[in-house]
């Protein structure tokens, strides 16, 4: 059983080798089919028995750790598909989703005030465009108060 003990010297080093892997499959379910075909005839003789058993120990073992190795790499596999599979389908969502632009910042409290539905009066529209211009824009930036503008809208899509 000279190839048998090459094949499990062999095996450590090659574990990773897919090709090798199979190769070592094939050859091990002919060195398996050979020794049943053998199997009585090296029991009956005495000075073979021992070594006939440590052969067929070394053969199972050496089948385990290759069939071990080729589904461990038929599991990366399914998984590898799986997560491209998964890529491809996140992918096409992000292509497929509409492009949603961010909300323009609101210029205006009355702006700001309608798009909550709160509706205004003629004369309290008035007033608050008065106290927008005569006195909010006078005592902050626009950046800030476009900010402000903002932070209302927020509030008040929160609260509804």
């Amino acid at each position: 059983m000279r190839e048998l003990g090459t094949i499990a010297d062999d095996l450590p080093q090659s574990q990773r080798d897919k090709d090798a892997m199979l190769r070592y499959n094939v050859e091990l379910a002919d060195l398996d089919h050979r020794l049943k075909t053998h199997r009585k005839t090296l029991q009956a003789l005495a000075a073979l028995s021992p070594d006939y058993e440590r052969a067929v120990q070394l053969l199972k073992r050496c089948t385990r750790l290759v069939r071990d190795a080729l589904s461990a790499t038929a599991q990366s596999q399914q998984i590898l598909e799986r997560n491209v599979v998964k890529v491809v389908q996140a992918e096409s969502a992000i292509r497929d989703a509409p492009l949603e632009l961010p909300k323009p910042p609101p210029h205006e409290l009355t702006a700001v005030l309608d798009g909550a539905g709160i509706r205004l009066s003629d004369e309290a529209e008035h007033a608050l465009r008065l106290f927008e211009n005569e006195y909010l824009l006078q005592h902050l930036t626009p950046t800030i108060y476009q900010s402000l503008l903002g932070q209302l809208q927020e509030a008040l899509e929160e609260g509804e």
